[in-house]
């Protein structure tokens, strides 16, 4: 079919697809092109699941992380971090019965996978991030609410030792247990 106007082209339409042997028409390269971005986005979508299945270590226990069974249920975390796990979920439940527990400078998750109640809220305790007034508000919650501090050491956040902070835990606490990354303290009594 010719265009009435010259210069003018007819829009391309489905009738006029190249037909194969069956009558069905042909896929051409601008429909396929058109079908490209969809086979992309769920091949990129689903590119996570062998990565998922091969880091998981309840499927693969020969791989890179570790299972660790917690209150909240079996976790999968690297090494070292599973071994600082184990002693926590060790020493919490003596802990308990001496008052409330608080996880710091930034292990708010520690709650919720030793099944513990916040004595305190969850602020991060760290040298040059907390301002003063509020450690001193966290200083005072503690000496009302807390009998034991698991501090989980975080090499890459808690620099600038020795700050006020250090001088309150030696001050109203003592070191009952050390093992690699974890120090927990006791409250001192009167």
């Amino acid at each position: 079919m010719s265009s009435p106007v010259i210069g003018w082209a007819r829009p391309y339409m489905a009738a006029d697809a190249p037909r194969s042997p069956r009558g069905r028409p042909r896929a051409n390269a601008v429909q396929v092109m058109a079908r490209a971005p969809a086979g992309l986005l769920l091949l990129a979508g689903l590119s996570p699941l062998p990565s998922g299945y091969w880091l998981s270590c309840l499927t693969n226990p020969a791989g890179p992380l570790r299972g660790v069974t917690t209150s909240a249920g079996p976790i999968c975390l690297r090494p070292t971090e599973a071994a600082q796990l184990d002693m926590v979920e060790q020493s919490v439940p003596s802990l308990r019965a001496a008052g409330g527990v608080a996880f710091l400078p930034t292990s708010p998750g520690l709650y919720q996978l030793t099944a513990s109640n916040p004595a305190i809220p969850s602020y991060w305790v760290l040298p040059r991030h907390t301002r003063p007034n509020e450690l001193a508000w966290t200083e005072a919650a503690i000496l009302r609410n807390v009998g034991s501090i698991v501090y989980v050491a975080d090499p890459e956040l808690d620099t600038g030792h020795p700050w006020p902070f250090d001088d309150f835990l030696a001050a109203h606490f003592r070191r009952t247990e050390v093992s690699p990354g974890v120090t927990v303290f006791e409250r001192n009594r009167a």
